[in-house]
């Protein structure tokens, strides 16, 4: 215990947690926020366009993978902060480096928790008749395997392509997602 009361008196240990703390708030305050409004937004309106019926699977998968696109395109910015901090010199349009790569995990991330969230609630609640405590804790099971399983690969991607940095003759290590992943997979295997 006295250790981590001596850490936490440490000025540069606490400007590391601030740094951390603020761009991780930043996101969620971005990206977070974007992707599960917007989520309501998008099924609110197809339940309109489907007379109030509900969504089938499909169209909530459709509704995830359009909202982790928005979101991601706005929280962009603030993930790449969480994965490195970024220089001046670097400019503003370096806050975007990698959009691609996490334009594609968080459709696959959002596709994963939201649909299958949705689904689980309405197979948990109506066939199998569980309470409110019970429904919540296994969608929010189901979702959580599914969130992972669809975008586990994806963010590794992305995570190696906001990281790499040019050799001394300005080549970058990737030429692109495609290239990391099969450059991945021969070294390292699934």
């Amino acid at each position: 215990m006295s250790f981590f009361i001596i850490l936490l008196s440490l000025p540069s240990f606490n400007i590391l947690i601030i740094s951390g703390l603020s761009a991780g708030l930043l996101r969620q305050a971005t990206y977070t926020t974007t992707r599960l409004g917007t989520f309501r937004i998008l099924t609110n309106k197809a339940l309109e366009a489907n007379d109030g019926k509900t969504l089938p699977l499909y169209q909530k998968a459709l509704c995830g993978l359009t909202t982790g696109a928005i979101g991601a395109c706005v929280g962009s910015p603030a993930d790449l902060a969480l994965i490195r901090m970024i220089t001046a010199d670097k400019g503003v349009l370096a806050l975007w480096k990698g959009v691609g790569p996490t334009v594609v995990w968080a459709m696959a991330l959002n596709m994963g928790m939201l649909a299958s969230y949705d689904q689980s609630v309405e197979f948990f609640k109506d066939s199998l008749g569980f309470g409110e405590a019970a429904t919540i804790l296994g969608a929010s099971s189901v979702s959580g395997f599914f969130a992972a399983a669809c975008s586990l690969p994806y963010d590794y991607v992305k995570t190696q392509i906001q990281k790499m940095q040019p050799d001394v003759a300005g080549k970058y290590p990737c030429t692109g997602s495609m290239d990391c992943a099969m450059k991945t997979l021969k070294s390292g295997g699934p």
